[in-house]
């Protein structure tokens, strides 16, 4: 995202203050981008949730039984590939742990506050012409958009995307199995083996890397994750999550 739109949006959210109780009301079409991209993450959720859910099953089976059939075998080997665990040895804990780790979602308010900032309620040129809402990077020539303040010398582009599913997938995986957010992984992991519903604040600590902002994009995500109540998104909220 350019710097002045950057810099609009932390405007906005830092100048909205709230009282205990009270959520900042979307305009009508920061409404309809909302209602989308809530529906799409809880989409990618639930696959997650899924591609999860088996590999806690095979986990079990070995457990109990100490061998996988070759077909068993070679899904959970095709799932470390995907989310590029080494080496991974069904005899080890550890294997399992890093795999689980790493196929997980995301509190939906935490998605949803990332998607309002790079693209800006979903009206910035990435997202409109690549359906790029989160500011993810391509390298190779011809893989996304060219920023029109892309330094002379720099070679990435604004990746391009089919959909906003698919910007959504990506951005998960990234955030998945990139070693940038190993941080952000542990913490979720430390909150799912305690029982605890995902924390969508606290889990922004794994976005340092996110950001040349650093700690103020941090601040900024959460202060728009409380000044508009997208808690209300999450799983453990969602009863009440009406616009």
């Amino acid at each position: 995202m350019s710097t002045h739109i950057y810099s609009a949006i932390l405007l906005l959210i830092s100048s909205q203050s709230i009282f205990a109780n009270s959520c900042k009301t979307f305009s009508s079409s920061q409404k309809n981008f909302v209602e989308t991209m809530v529906e799409q993450i809880r989409t990618v959720n639930q696959s997650l949730s899924s591609q999860r859910s088996e590999i806690q099953r095979f986990k079990g089976y070995y457990e109990k039984n100490k061998t996988l059939s070759a077909q068993y075998l070679n899904i959970v080997t095709r799932y470390a590939s995907d989310y590029r665990v080494e080496k991974f040895n069904p005899e080890q804990s550890s294997s399992w742990q890093t795999l689980l780790a790493r196929i997980d979602g995301l509190p939906v308010s935490f998605v949803l506050a990332q998607a309002i900032i790079e693209s800006a309620w979903g009206t910035s040129r990435f997202a409109s012409q690549a359906s790029n809402y989160f500011g993810i990077w391509c390298y190779s020539p011809g893989c996304g958009l060219v920023p029109r303040q892309r330094p002379e010398h720099a070679h990435y582009e604004v990746k391009k995307y089919d959909s906003m599913h698919s910007s959504i997938e990506h951005y998960m995986h990234t955030l998945n199995v990139n070693l940038a957010y190993q941080e952000l992984r542990q913490a979720r992991a430390e909150q799912r083996s305690i029982g605890r519903c995902l924390d969508a604040a606290s889990l922004t600590i794994g976005l340092k890397q996110y950001s040349q902002k650093k700690q103020s994009y941090i601040n900024s995500l959460k202060s728009l994750i409380s000044n508009y109540c997208l808690t209300r998104f999450d799983t453990c909220n969602e009863k009440s999550d009406r616009l």
